[in-house]
C-alpha cells in the first residue's frame, strides 16, 4: 500500500465521482479507477459502490476515509516541522578539530575560508580527541570532524585532507637537530617525553615497534596530556617528543621537527561526518578542501 493510493481513494471520496478525481490528481480516469481497485483487493473490502454517474462511499470506506485525511495531514505536518528543523539545522554547524588539526595553518585557513562563505551560519569549531568525536559524529552532537581514523568506520565517511606523518620534535640547541641524516639509533640513549592523547597512542604503538627494531626501546622520561605541553618542554630543554607532521607549522620556540631515514609511520588527517541524514553543508566545507 502506497501513499499515492491513498491519495487516490481521498480524492475520489471527497469527489464522489472518479472523473472528477482524476481531473484534480491530473491522473488519466482508467488509471484511478484500477488504482482504487488494486487498494479494494489489497484491504479486502469494497471502499465504494458503484453507478453509472457517481461513486458512494461504504460504510467501512468511509471510517478508512477518515483515517486516511487523518494520516494524510499528520504525514503533512510532519514534513512541515522536521523541513523547519532542518533548516534550523542548516543554520548552525559544529565542526570538530583533533589536537593536531587544532595546530594546522592549512585547517585554520580552510575553515576560515568556510565561514567567510556562510557568514549567516554559526560555526561553533570545538577540540575533541578522535575516538570522542566519533563517538559524537555518530550521536549527532558533531557535524563533521578533523580526525585521525585509524581504522574505517562504517557509519562514517571521510575524505583524506592531509597524509601527515609522526616526526620528532628536537630541541634546536641539541646535536641531533643540525645532524645532517638521522636514524633511529642515534636516539638510542636520548630522553623523550611520552604524549598519553588518544589520538596518537594507536601510533605510538607503531613506533614502539620501529623503536624496537631497531634494537631498543625509548627512554621516557615523562609523560604529558597533549602535544602543546610537549612541545613547551621540548623547548625548554626536556627531551625530544613524537608529533604529527601538522605540528611542525607551529610556531614552537626552540624546536625543530625531523624525521629518521628509518621511521616512516602515515598519520593521515580525515574529515569525517555521518553516511546518513549528513548536515547540508558537509559538501561546502569539503569544497573547501580541494
Amino acid at each position: 500500500m502506497e501513499l499515492r493510493h491513498l491519495r487516490y481513494f481521498v480524492a475520489a471520496a471527497e469527489e464522489g465521482n472518479i472523473s472528477k478525481a482524476a481531473d484534480r490528481l491530473n491522473v488519466a480516469q482508467s488509471a484511478l479507477s484500477r488504482r482504487i481497485q488494486a487498494l479494494e483487493e489489497e484491504l479486502g473490502f469494497a471502499l465504494f459502490v458503484r453507478d453509472r454517474k457517481r461513486i458512494r462511499i461504504t460504510p467501512a470506506g468511509s471510517y478508512f476515509f477518515t483515517e486516511c485525511r487523518r494520516i494524510l495531514n499528520e504525514l503533512a505536518a510532519m514534513k512541515r516541522h522536521a523541513g523547519e528543523i532542518a533548516a534550523e539545522h542548516s543554520r548552525k554547524m559544529i565542526i570538530a578539530l583533533n589536537p593536531a588539526a587544532a595546530l594546522s595553518g592549512q585547517i585554520m585557513n580552510v575553515l576560515t575560508n568556510f565561514q567567510a562563505g556562510f557568514p549567516d551560519v554559526d560555526t561553533e569549531l570545538l577540540t575533541m580527541p578522535s575516538l570522542a568525536q566519533i563517538a559524537a559524529i555518530r550521536e549527532g552532537e558533531v557535524d563533521a570532524g578533523f580526525i585521525h581514523m585509524p581504522q574505517e568506520v562504517s557509519d562514517l565517511q571521510s575524505v583524506e585532507v592531509i597524509s601527515g606523518r609522526l616526526m620528532i620534535a628536537i630541541n634546536l640547541t641539541h646535536d641531533l637537530a643540525s645532524k645532517p641524516e638521522l636514524r633511529l639509533a642515534d636516539f638510542k640513549e636520548e630522553p623523550f617525553l611520552w604524549v598519553r592523547e588518544p589520538d596518537v597512542m594507536f601510533a605510538h604503538d607503531l613506533a614502539l615497534k620501529a623503536f624496537r627494531a631497531a634494537g631498543f626501546d625509548p627512554h621516557i622520561v615523562n609523560r604529558v596530556s597533549s602535544f602543546e605541553a610537549s612541545l613547551a618542554l621540548v623547548s625548554a630543554g626536556a627531551g625530544h617528543s613524537l608529533t604529527h607532521s601538522l605540528a611542525s607549522g607551529h610556531n614552537a620556540n626552540n624546536v625543530i621537527f625531523r624525521t629518521p631515514e628509518d621511521f616512516d609511520i602515515s598519520l593521515p588527517l580525515v574529515l569525517a561526518w555521518k553516511k546518513v541524514s549528513p548536515h547540508p553543508l558537509v559538501p561546502s566545507l569539503i569544497g573547501q578542501l580541494k
